[in-house]
């Protein structure tokens, strides 16, 4: 039977192929796509399900209340992890993590890394095997380290790594006690190189201070033990702890929530839920458009099938054999344009790994759940493509039929539209959406920050140039290309060295609790980068007072202070008087998704770990040459390592990047099967239409003419669809841009340029074929049956 049914269905398609291979590649494009987005969607849900525990895992953040807002923190005190697991037996073990930048040297190689710090519980909580040495001793000394297999072969190459010494900043030696796995891209946490958490104390770190929040924390429950009856439990446990924040509440996060669910302070890049659902929605979108394209041409050409299934009638088909037979043939080309799609995929993978920073595999043989998928997507796209062609076409009565009495695609022509209508609401859908993200992101790359960050470059300092840098800032303004230079404990727009509610000032109501946020600079700091002082003045060497007790606050601080008169007034932290002697105008110290908190800007050269020079717009390659020179007499035998600001800005919304771009190419290939829809059904009502055609002609119709009328239907349904897609697409685009502290308004232009996009498309695709019908031979079409 099912042999029966593949014959006749191959017969079906060759007899015509013409709107077969557009079904077929519509289906092939749309699949492609959704295959795409999928296994981008499947990589981001995948984060952190590796580990053995994963579902009894939990990081511990903060909800802390201040006077004028709330916030959460992923970040916790340094003695909480053994104290929770001490105090609560539901908590079977806990570790903490942090991480530092250090130069490790080993012989002649020596290489700037990232390190992480943590508890020896790392390896028992999370599933980060080791394939030389012990887990439960690697960290047991403070002077231990353990390296990644890959980080293994970067320093020893064919050595056994273990028992070897690498030396760290040049003062900390450590052991090599084990060697693990390479951390699996699909990890929140990441690092090369782990060192215990206690050798912190070392370094002065707040290891046992309960008043300073630095450090991540990680929990694992007993196996069958809700979460939620834990954080009852321990919500409010700081309050009896010497913390500096008064409110601030204890929370458990799912390990496996962390990449797509984390909008916290204090927290490393992540995922987004959002763009999950943006994107899946998308694929689902795409394959819809290119399934109403098999449903549109299907139906429209159901004339030339209404005698065969009249005929099948006649001889005793029911209605249940025609439907099986259209689904048949439905399934068979939708399996035929997955082959089709799995080429595309082959060859848009790279493509599309480089446009998402992911490398993303077909891997249908190491996974069998990407072999069902693809099945599934193929039988689904089958099923929707073929539901209502099989039921429309089963339902035709014989006797009409051979009677010549149903005309050629008539029935049915109504649903059409309507199919036409969706599908470019839809299309209309990712335009808008598409050109909303992009101007909300030409929007924080123009947006004036405050400053001026341009012909900027950054560096950190290395070596003697922290200790130096007077002699390192003077060598550098001894070139006339450098304009100014100065530094800081932080790059503008990346965030702050330190935050804190322990600010008071006169006048302060004793119940509130201002968090305020504080970057540490030097002299000439505002000067450099061109910031406004709106009020008092900047940091001068000829205020000696300077030094030890000015201090300069931006406007957003002076109103959380509720202060009139800001200059002169007194500040004090930790017992420590400061008397504010400049305002800044506010500027965005941190990414345009936050909005200006309250910021002090305190001189401290020691902890300003960034040199900033201004240069000339001309002649930059020799400029940094120079600046190179002088490096490497103050910092030999560390690389020159340097960064312009405004690409390191443009860095920050890499993510919103990514999305748009993604975005682009997804709208455009939806477009391009809409277009293939289009272009077949304009195809058969040209074909439907050709006595008309030619009986007009004959009458003295022009091309222009005849044109319109094939034109102007679709340009309706173009219009209608743009009615149905405006508001949808304000509802969704507002939605997303309220993430954003900054952001684009939602201009008309933007509505009327998708509409006017639309109807152009469906104009010129639509023209061909009418074009093409009107300049036939009128003879010709008056022949035609």
């Amino acid at each position: 039977m099912i042999k029966n049914y593949l014959k006749i269905a191959l017969r079906n398609i060759k007899r015509h192929k013409g709107y077969s291979f557009i079904n077929i590649v519509g289906l092939a494009i749309g699949m492609a796509c959704c295959i795409l987005i999928l296994l981008w969607v499947q990589d981001e849900l995948s984060f952190d399900r590796f580990h053995e525990n994963a579902a009894d895992i939990y990081r511990v953040i903060q909800d802390i209340n201040f006077t004028d807002h709330s916030t959460t923190w992923a970040i916790t005190q340094g003695p909480l992890a053994p104290s929770l697991k001490k105090d609560f037996p539901e908590i079977i073990n806990a570790t903490r993590i942090t991480w530092r930048g250090s130069r490790l040297t080993y012989g002649e190689k020596s290489f700037d890394e990232r390190v992480g710090m943590a508890d020896g519980s790392i390896f028992e909580m999370f599933t980060f095997p080791l394939v030389k040495g012990d887990a439960t001793t690697a960290l047991s000394d403070p002077r231990s380290i353990v390296l990644t297999e890959e980080t293994a072969e970067k320093y020893f190459g064919t050595e056994d790594p273990l028992g070897k010494t690498i030396k760290a900043d040049g003062r900390y030696d450590f052991l090599v006690t084990g060697v693990m796995k390479n951390v699996p891209r699909n990890s929140h946490l990441q690092f090369d190189f782990l060192i215990p958490f206690i050798f912190g104390r070392e370094l002065n770190y707040t290891v046992d201070n309960w008043r300073n929040s630095g450090f991540r924390t990680y929990v694992q429950l007993q196996q069958g033990i809700p979460y939620q009856e834990v954080v009852d439990k321990i919500s409010g446990y700081l309050f009896k702890k010497p913390t500096i924040e008064k409110d601030a509440r204890l929370n458990l996060q799912p390990l496996t929530r962390i990449h797509l669910h984390s909008n916290y302070e204090f927290d490393s890049s992540h995922g987004d839920i959002t763009f999950v659902a943006i994107f899946s929605v998308i694929a689902f979108f795409i394959l819809l458009i290119a399934c109403i394209n098999f449903m549109n041409l299907t139906t429209a050409r159901s004339g030339n099938r209404a005698k065969e299934v009249g005929m099948r009638k006649v001889v005793g088909a029911y209605k249940t054999d025609l439907v099986r037979q259209f689904f048949g043939e439905t399934i068979l080309l939708a399996f035929i344009a997955l082959l089709l799609a799995l080429i595309l995929v082959w060859l848009l993978l790279p493509v599309f790994n480089n446009l998402s920073a992911k490398e993303l595999s077909l891997d249908i043989q190491g996974n069998p759940l990407i072999l069902l998928g693809l099945v599934s997507i193929a039988m689904l796209t089958g099923i929707i493509s073929g539901t209502y062609p099989a039921l429309f076409l089963s339902a035709f009565r014989p006797v009409k039929v051979l009677k010549g009495a149903l005309q050629s695609g008539s029935k049915g022509s109504v649903f059409r539209r309507i199919l036409v209508v969706f599908q470019f609401s839809l299309t209309i859908l990712l335009i808008i959406s598409t050109t909303v993200v992009y101007t909300q992101l030409n929007y924080m790359r123009n947006r004036k920050l405050g400053y001026d960050k341009e012909y900027m470059i950054y560096m950190g300092m290395r070596g003697d140039m922290r200790f130096k840098f007077e002699a390192v800032k003077n060598e550098l303004l001894q070139n006339p290309s450098i304009l100014a230079v100065t530094a800081s404990s932080n790059v503008p727009t990346y965030g702050y060295s330190f935050s804190n509610s322990l600010w008071r000032w006169d006048g302060q109501n004793p119940d509130e609790e201002t968090l305020m946020r504080a970057v540490f600079v030097d002299y000439d700091y505002f000067k450099t980068f061109a910031i406004e002082i709106v009020e008092g003045r900047s940091y001068s060497k000829e205020f000696p007072t300077d030094a030890k007790e000015a201090i300069i606050v931006n406007e957003a601080a002076v109103k959380a202070m509720g202060m009139e008169s800001p200059i002169g007034k007194r500040l004090s932290l930790n017992r420590r008087n400061f008397k504010i002697v400049g305002v800044v105008k506010n500027y965005h110290f941190r990414s345009l998704r936050q909005e200006i908190d309250p910021l002090i800007l305190m001189f401290h050269p020691p902890a300003c770990r960034s040199l900033f020079a201004r240069l000339k717009s001309d002649n930059i390659p020799q400029t940094i040459g120079y600046i190179e020179g002088i490096w490497k007499t103050f910092a030999p035998g560390y690389p020159f390592r340097y960064r312009f600001l405004d690409e390191a800005l443009d860095n920050l919304y890499r993510a919103e990047k990514r999305v748009g771009t993604i975005f682009r190419y997804f709208s455009f290939l939806a477009i391009v099967i809409s277009c293939l829809g289009l272009f077949g059904l304009a195809s058969f009502m040209a074909e439907r239409r050709t006595k008309e055609i030619g009986i007009r002609k004959v009458l003295g119709a022009s091309v222009s003419g005849i044109v319109v009328l094939l034109s102007k239907e679709f340009t309706k349904w173009v219009l209608v669809a743009n009615l149905i897609a405006w508001p949808v697409a304000y509802y969704a685009m507002n939605k997303w841009l309220q993430g954003y502290a900054y952001r684009t308004n939602m201009q008309l232009w933007i509505f009327i340029m998708a509409a006017m996009l639309a109807l152009l498309i469906a104009v010129f695709t639509v023209s061909y074929q009418a074009i093409k019908a009107s300049l036939a031979n009128p003879v010709e079409a008056l022949r035609y049956e």
